[in-house]
C-alpha cells in the first residue's frame, strides 16, 4: 500500500531535479530558449498554417461566388441587350428594305391621263389548292378603288382588282388561268393573249399567227387595245416558241416578270376624269377674253384723252363718240363684213 505514493514522491523528485538542472544550464547557456522559441513557432506555424488555408480557401470560395453572381447578372444583362439588339437590327433591316421597295415603287413613271394609288398586301391566295390566284389589299372603295383597276409594280403587271370592298380588294394575278391581257412584242410588235395557267406555271401566249415575228427572251407588253391596261407595261419574258403543224398559230409560253409571293405592295392604276383635268379655252372663252382686253383697252385710252396727252397719241375725229377710243378689232371686223355686203 505505501509503494505507490513513495514512487510517486520518488518521481516528482526526479522530475524537479532534472527542471532545476535544465534551468540552471539554461541560465549559463541559453540553449534552451532558442531551442523552445524555434520549436515553438515551427508548432505554432504548424498549427496556424492549415486555419490559415482554410480561410484563404473559405475567403476565396466566397469572393468567387461573389464575382460569380456578379458575372451572371452582368451575363443575364449582356444576353437581354443581345436580343434586343437583335430585334432592333432585324427591325432597321426591315425598314431599310421596306424604304427600297417603296423607292422603287416611286420610280414607276405612271402613264399619261392615268394616276397611281399604292397599297399593301394583306394575304396570298396561290398555289394548287387556291380557287383564285388572288391577293388581298388594304385599299377599298372608300379609297376609290374600282373593279378592273390594273395592279402593277415596278417591275410589271400584277394583275387586275376584281373584287372590292369598303375597305380592301382581291387583286387577280396574272397567272389566274381566267386572266387573259392583250400584248405585244416589245420588238417584234407581234400581238397575243397572255392567259395564266396557275400556280408554279408559265403563261400561255395565245393567238401568235404562224408567220409572225417573236423572239424567245422578247419582253411582252400591254397593247391597251381594250382600255383595260395601259399601252406598254411588262408583263411577260418570251420563254419558248414552237409552231404548230396542225394550228394556225404559234404555241409560245412565256414567264411573268413579277413573282406574286414576293409582292409585299403594289401600285394601283386608274384613268383620270376629264373633270379632273384642267379645261382648255374654247372659242367663246377666247372671244370673252379679247373682248375683256378690248374693254380694257378702251378705258385706259378715255383716262389718257381727259388726262391731257399730246395731240399725237390722242384718239382720231373718227373714233367712237362713247368711249372716246379706237375702233375694237371687232368692230372693225363689223365694219368690214358690211362694207363688203353693201358692195
Amino acid at each position: 500500500m505505501n509503494l505507490v505514493p513513495r514512487r510517486l514522491t520518488v518521481a516528482l523528485l526526479v522530475v524537479l531535479f532534472l527542471y532545476l538542472t535544465l534551468y540552471t544550464w539554461n541560465l549559463r547557456t541559453g540553449y534552451l530558449d532558442k531551442l523552445s522559441t524555434t520549436t515553438g513557432l515551427s508548432f505554432i506555424g504548424f498549427v496556424l498554417k492549415p486555419a490559415d488555408w482554410v480561410q484563404d480557401t473559405a475567403s476565396d470560395l466566397w469572393y468567387q461566388y461573389i464575382y460569380l453572381v456578379d458575372v451572371q447578372k452582368e451575363n443575364t444583362q449582356l444576353k437581354s441587350q443581345f436580343r434586343s439588339l437583335n430585334l432592333e437590327l432585324a427591325r432597321r433591316r426591315e425598314e431599310a428594305s421596306e424604304l427600297e421597295r417603296l423607292r422603287k415603287l416611286l420610280q414607276f413613271d405612271a402613264p399619261p391621263a392615268w394616276r397611281v394609288e399604292g397599297s399593301r398586301v394583306l394575304s396570298r391566295r396561290v398555289g394548287p389548292y387556291a380557287v383564285l390566284e388572288t391577293l388581298v389589299i388594304d385599299k377599298g372603295a372608300r379609297s376609290g378603288l374600282e373593279n378592273d383597276m390594273p395592279a402593277v409594280t415596278d417591275t410589271g403587271v400584277v394583275g387586275r382588282v376584281f373584287r372590292v370592298a369598303p375597305l380592301s380588294s382581291q387583286v387577280l394575278l396574272v397567272t389566274d388561268p381566267n386572266c387573259r391581257i392583250a400584248v405585244l412584242g416589245q420588238e417584234s410588235r407581234t400581238s397575243g393573249i397572255v392567259i395564266g395557267q396557275g400556280a408554279n406555271k408559265p403563261l400561255s401566249v395565245a393567238y401568235v399567227p404562224l408567220n409572225a415575228a417573236l423572239y424567245e427572251g422578247e419582253i411582252l407588253v400591254t397593247s391597251g387595245f381594250a382600255g383595260l391596261y395601259p399601252k406598254g407595261l411588262p408583263v411577260a419574258r418570251v420563254k419558248t416558241i414552237r409552231r404548230s403543224d396542225i394550228s394556225l398559230f404559234q404555241e409560245v409560253v412565256a414567264e411573268p416578270l413579277v413573282d406574286p409571293r414576293a409582292l409585299e405592295e403594289v401600285l394601283l392604276l386608274d384613268v383620270v376624269d376629264d373633270a379632273d383635268a384642267p379645261e382648255a379655252p374654247t372659242g367663246n372663252a377666247s372671244r370673252d377674253i379679247m373682248l375683256d382686253v378690248d374693254a380694257l383697252v378702251d378705258q385706259l385710252m378715255s383716262k389718257n384723252a381727259t388726262s391731257g396727252l399730246p395731240h399725237e397719241l390722242q384718239p382720231e375725229a373718227g373714233a367712237d363718240d362713247r368711249t372716246g377710243s379706237a375702233p375694237s378689232p371687232g368692230d372693225a371686223m363689223e365694219t368690214e363684213t358690211t362694207g363688203r355686203a353693201t358692195q
